[in-house]
């Protein structure tokens, strides 16, 4: 069956010679697997171009539900306000394209559609392609704070009064520091919740202002706490090289 999806690219690994796997997330059918061709010719150039991580494409997918893996017929550049542009040559960009996809890859499990997820995604592409260094230095964790929200393992930030330390076990504010070692201390919380405050959209990103003591900081807390709720975003290739750009 041939349907048209609108999808992100998510990772290109080989399958044979002749092709790779692209996995991507959907709007129409969330996660999915689809042949990409390896060969040299214009054609698949084009196609390898336009599904590069957090690439925003839509195209013509043969549909098999006896396979897992599924032929992309037709392709080409989509955005929700028609603009595109290509980040793979600029560094800080495409490292932040290939954490964010990276992250994404861990934690679509699921093959369903998730609208909520969707938006995310759409709201996320053109800040990769367009913010300013610093909302660039900032976008990694609050994507993660965006993605836990829509994941439901994000605190309930109602109850921040009820507590000075935030517990990552058990993702929850508390007047003293847990006997556990996962937890935020009293100023890393407000940390926090100024991020999460400035995570509803990204258009405040860039007000914040952390130097890179901090941001290092949040961040392994960040990916810390994905971790404790079994999202082990900790093993991701790009970590270091995310580190690395923004010392």
């Amino acid at each position: 069956m041939l349907i048209k999806i609108r999808a992100v690219a998510l990772r290109t690994v080989p399958h044979n010679d002749k092709a790779s796997i692209l996995t991507v997330w959907s709007a129409e059918k969330g996660r999915l697997a689809l042949l990409l061709s390896a060969g040299n010719t214009a054609e698949s150039r084009r196609r390898r171009a336009l599904t590069m991580p957090m690439s925003l494409f839509e195209g013509v997918v043969n549909l098999r539900h006896d396979s897992n893996i599924n032929r992309l017929h037709e392709i080409k550049a989509w955005s929700p306000d028609g603009f595109s542009a290509d980040v793979s040559f600029h560094p800080i960009r495409s490292t932040v394209a290939l954490f964010l996809s990276e992250v994404l890859n861990v934690v679509t499990r699921e093959e369903d559609a998730d609208p909520a997820l969707w938006k995310l995604i759409t709201e996320t592409v053109p800040v990769i392609a367009r913010g300013d260094s610093g909302v660039l230095a900032n976008l990694p964790v609050s994507f993660l704070v965006r993605v836990a929200q829509v994941l439901g393992i994000a605190p309930d930030m109602e109850r921040v009064k009820k507590g000075l330390y935030f517990d990552m076990v058990e993702g929850v504010f508390r007047n003293t520091l847990p006997t556990h070692n996962f937890a935020l201390s009293a100023a890393e919380t407000k940390l926090m919740l100024l991020m999460a405050h400035a995570s509803h959209g990204y258009d405040k990103l860039g007000h914040i202002k952390l130097n890179r003591k901090e941001r290092a900081l949040f961040l392994e807390k960040a990916i810390q706490y994905f971790t404790l709720h079994h999202y082990p975003v900790n093993k991701l290739k790009s970590l270091e090289i995310l580190r690395t750009v923004f010392d």
